[in-house]
């Protein structure tokens, strides 16, 4: 019914907005750009979220999401 086209709207609007650590995403990328270039180690933890480790296809070296980490 309405309810659903209207869930179903708003989604799909979420689906085109940049998401909010997407400047961190290429900071980070660069950073990592700059380190290849020298020959260096690329691992890295970013322990604020899942977001750049999820695109950038990287591993959390065994560190649990941040979700679940206690402040």
């Amino acid at each position: 019914g309405k309810i659903e086209l209207i869930k179903s709207t708003y989604y799909l609007s979420g689906l085109f907005k940049n998401h909010f650590q997407q400047t961190d995403l290429k900071l980070v990328q660069e950073f990592l750009n700059k380190r290849q270039d020298q020959n260096l180690t690329t691992d890295f933890l970013y322990p604020t979220g899942m977001y750049i480790h999820w695109k950038l296809n990287e591993p959390r070296h065994g560190f649990p999401n941040a979700a679940n980490f206690l402040y």
